[in-house]
């Protein structure tokens, strides 16, 4: 973030940094951010804070002809224990009325604690449950799971699991097929007296959900999520992302639909007042569920745009969206040499450009040697502009700016005036 704003106009600036930044998603190939050099220093992601993305081991991580962990812990349970498999149908009951009230389930929980302690539910059980769920060939695992997390590993990301199954059969699956460590991963805890007997349950479901992501980043603005991308509205740190909705004593998650656009919120507000915003730091958890690699664009996205406020003042961004917009704008004119200069004072405003420049400048020199030409080829030199409006479009998220962002950054100028 921009230390020289005031600390509410640097937070405006990031936001829109941010939302300017995704609103390219699927739109650019964005190159990576490590080792960028700007001027004669090197600028790396490594030396920004890490991002923190959060996902539901079963609504996210398992595939939708796949078994959810805990489904899988509990029908192994089941075959373990004679008297858990007869109270079958009053144990799922009682998940799903903990699951239909996130605020206060302690009702339920006591009837399903009850059941479990007069079924003899003990430690081992638990544990051989544990292993099994881990080995078992009905979870199955979305696609690229192991390759995208080590992938965050390298983007400088801690990707992290918050799940309402048992933590220590997500920790054998996620050992097996994920590779997130149990450091990493929130679940249901069960407790054992001394001589390995149930006593009850510390559900990771809920309001405690929302306290276990605290526990993972030491933060007090955290929230229940189903796969991960949004952000800390203060430090524009965290992303989640979820495709439900619920709404807490102090915590409130709106929803994502199947198409982008829904805000996804972490504060003190009504539910109702949530809905009324438009989208923003969102990101489609339906469509990483395919495959979990999906989500690496919006990461790159996400960590250019902290960049992106980093090195850029609001005027400055201003400017360069000038500047874009008589890009566009001239791609469908004849004043080629106009377009030229626009062309190299992008290049040299926009300072996350430089790693095309060596490739681009040498273009528009071309471009320039051709215009400069007479008579001009005009369907050479045409095919030459469209090249390199092409090359910046394909690499500059700022080139799918949506337009009322134009507005957004206005107002956070004037608020320098």
């Amino acid at each position: 973030m921009n230390s020289k704003l005031p600390q509410e106009v640097a937070k405006k600036y990031l936001r829109w940094c941010i939302l300017a930044h995704l609103d390219a998603a699927g739109k650019v190939d964005i190159i990576s951010d490590f080792g960028i050099r700007i001027g004669g220093d090197s600028f790396y992601t490594a030396n920004l804070v890490p991002l923190y993305l959060v996902w539901d081991l079963d609504k996210t991580f398992t595939a939708e002809d796949s078994n959810t962990v805990y489904k899988e812990y509990n029908d192994i349970l089941c075959s373990l224990n004679p008297k858990i498999d007869r109270k079958h149908r009053t144990l799922e009951k009682c998940i799903e009325e903990i699951d239909s009230s996130p605020s206060d389930f302690s009702k339920p929980q006591e009837r399903y604690d009850a059941t479990l302690r007069k079924c003899g539910f003990t430690k081992d059980q638990h544990t051989e449950a544990s292993i099994r769920t881990g080995e078992s060939k009905n979870i199955k695992i979305i696609p690229y799971s192991h390759d995208a997390i080590l992938e965050q590993y390298k983007m400088n990301c801690l990707p992290a699991i918050s799940t309402g199954s048992p933590k220590d059969a997500a920790t054998e699956v996620s050992k097996r097929q994920i590779g997130i460590s149990e450091d990493f991963i929130e679940g249901s805890i069960p407790l054992f007296d001394k001589n390995g007997k149930f006593v009850r349950f510390l559900f990771n479901l809920g309001t405690n959900k929302a306290v276990s992501m605290s526990n993972f980043y030491q933060k007090s603005h955290n929230c229940y999520c189903d796969c991960s991308f949004l952000v800390e509205p203060e430090l524009a740190r965290k992303v989640y992302v979820t495709d439900d909705i619920f709404e807490f004593d102090r915590y409130v998650v709106a929803k994502v639909g199947s198409q982008l656009g829904i805000v996804l919120y972490v504060g003190e507000e009504e539910a109702v007042e949530v809905f009324k915003r438009p989208g923003e730091f969102v990101v489609n958890a339906p469509e990483i569920r395919k495959d979990a690699r999906k989500i690496k664009p919006y990461l790159k996205l996400y960590r250019r745009a902290k960049i992106y406020a980093h090195l850029h003042s609001p005027k400055e961004a201003k400017t360069i969206l000038s500047c874009v917009k008589e890009i566009k704008r001239l791609k469908y004119q004849q004043d080629f040499r106009r377009l030229a200069d626009k062309m190299s004072k992008f290049i040299s405003l926009e300072m996350l450009f430089p790693v095309l420049t060596t490739r681009f400048k040498r273009k528009l020199v071309e471009f320039e040697d051709e215009i400069s030409r007479k008579p001009i080829d005009s369907n050479i030199v045409k095919r030459s502009a469209n090249d390199l409006i092409e090359t910046l479009e394909e690499n500059d998220p700022i080139f799918h700016v949506r337009e009322e962002r134009g507005s957004e950054l206005n107002e956070i100028v004037n608020l320098l005036d």
